[in-house]
């Protein structure tokens, strides 16, 4: 087994993508991201070797990121786990706000209400304003 070169966050907040070999815009959620790469749920096959453009459409300034299909499997549940491998290296900033993010997610749930990543991130694009502002989260 290979050893990751990038630290992976879970996160199952919501992801825009576009296929080389599939019309049209595709939505579905994440599973993990890193610098090098993301993980994400999809209801079929995309075959490795594919290029991909994805965008985590969260902030002013959204993560777009190329990439290649690096594998595909079937998960227990009969979903499909995709794995992109990035062509360069994401910003540190978005993975610091699927960082926030899913530390938001943490503090509600602590306090009794249970969020999903789509429902923090509908709520910041709704609000115009990033994590740290929107929920008052200290660096």
């Amino acid at each position: 087994m290979r050893k990751r070169r990038f630290v992976r966050y879970p996160s199952d907040i919501p992801i825009k993508f576009v296929v080389s070999n599939m019309m049209g815009e595709h939505h579905h959620l994440l599973k993990d991201a890193g610098c090098g790469g993301v993980c994400f749920h999809a209801g079929g096959w995309i075959e490795p070797g594919t290029d991909i453009k994805v965008c985590i459409p969260f902030s002013d300034d959204p993560c777009k990121a190329d990439g290649k299909i690096a594998w595909c499997r079937k998960d227990d549940k009969g979903l499909y786990l995709v794995g992109i491998a990035f062509d360069h290296r994401v910003r540190e900033s978005a993975l610091r706000e699927i960082h926030l993010i899913e530390r938001f997610k943490k503090m509600a749930l602590r306090n009794g209400v249970r969020l999903t990543g789509e429902e923090v991130v509908t709520k910041m694009e709704s609000e115009k304003s990033d994590s740290i502002k929107l929920f008052g989260i200290a660096e």
